[in-house]
């Protein structure tokens, strides 16, 4: 964002305001994961399209397909992003089953087109996915799950109808050519060029490299594996599906929603947060730190054009 737009919503009577526009536009300048607003889609845009889509390849009738709040991500980034934040919100697509959550806008790609095609090719991923396992707590282990699953998704999606490979290719050209390069530790390292490979398409061959098994899905290579000191996730992929556990038992969670297509994204209302409070809150302080003078706020006061009687 340009320096003339903020000046343009420079308020010296609304201090903090002022302050947050420029911390906007820093974060945006700064950040890892390149954004497209111009090239924007809205789900509620494909919401009808999207609901004819997953249920023509096959999928639940009563799953509900919604816009789905963003996640804090822990991954590792640049200084000046860490600096920033102490946590990325990321927005990822997100099935158990029972409730289809996708990101309330895509702008991930500078076509527009392309982003329309990135929901139906997350759509096809829910319809073809496998259940989830309980995750591992070492989040080594995690994170090879993680991404096994999300492998193992897509060449069942192929697999079932070969016509999705068009599809399949475009957004993972699009993906691979937006991840950044940064300087990773070795084990980060060869997961990012694990996840690159698979954007490219690439052949795997047989290995005895226990973390090279564990990404094919060799359970016991898997349990073997230990994450080293300061490990950090790997960034999400925009074109693939978290596959949550299914939700517990008793009555469905959309049962008592209208199941027509695309009925959860066009309802705000309806619209599910997955909100997480960030460690940088500052809401429990008991200091009396304050960011602005107020004897500088009651000066700029005697400015204003106030009727004082």
């Amino acid at each position: 964002m340009s320096g003339g737009s903020l000046l343009s919503r420079l308020k010296f009577w609304e201090p903090e305001e002022t302050v947050g526009h420029a911390w906007d536009d820093y974060l945006h300048r700064v950040a890892d994961t390149p954004s497209h607003p111009d090239a924007a889609v809205a789900l509620s845009d494909m919401s009808s399209a999207l609901g004819v889509f997953f249920r023509g390849l096959g999928g639940d009738h009563g799953v509900a397909i919604k816009a789905g709040g963003e996640t804090q991500s822990h991954h590792r980034r640049r200084f000046r992003r860490r600096l920033a934040r102490a946590s990325e919100g990321v927005s990822r697509a997100r099935y158990d089953g029972s409730e289809l959550l996708l990101p309330e806008t895509l702008d991930v790609f500078p076509e527009r087109a392309t982003n329309r095609r990135l929901y139906l090719w997350l759509a096809a991923l829910a319809v073809f996915s496998v259940e989830a396992e309980n995750a591992p707590v070492d989040p080594l282990q995690a994170d090879v799950a993680r991404l096994a699953r999300a492998a193992n998704d897509a060449r069942n999606a192929l697999a079932t109808l070969p016509g999705l490979k068009p599809l399949r290719d475009e957004i993972y050209a699009r993906a691979r050519a937006a991840r950044p390069r940064l300087a990773l530790p070795p084990v980060e390292e060869r997961l990012e060029r694990w996840i690159c490979e698979e954007l490219e398409g690439a052949e795997r061959t047989q290995s005895n490299d226990l973390l090279d098994r564990a990404l094919i899905g060799d359970v016991a290579a898997r349990a073997a594996l230990v994450a080293p000191k300061g490990y950090k996730p790997f960034r999400p992929v925009p074109a693939w599906l978290e596959r949550g556990a299914p939700p517990p038992a008793g009555p469905r969670r959309g049962a008592e929603e209208d199941p027509s297509p695309g009925s959860g994204a066009a309802d705000e209302a309806k619209k599910k947060r997955a909100a997480e409070r960030r460690k940088s809150d500052q809401a429990d302080r008991r200091d009396s730190l304050i960011l602005h003078r107020f004897e500088s706020i009651l000066a700029m006061a005697d400015f204003l054009n106030l009727n004082r009687a």
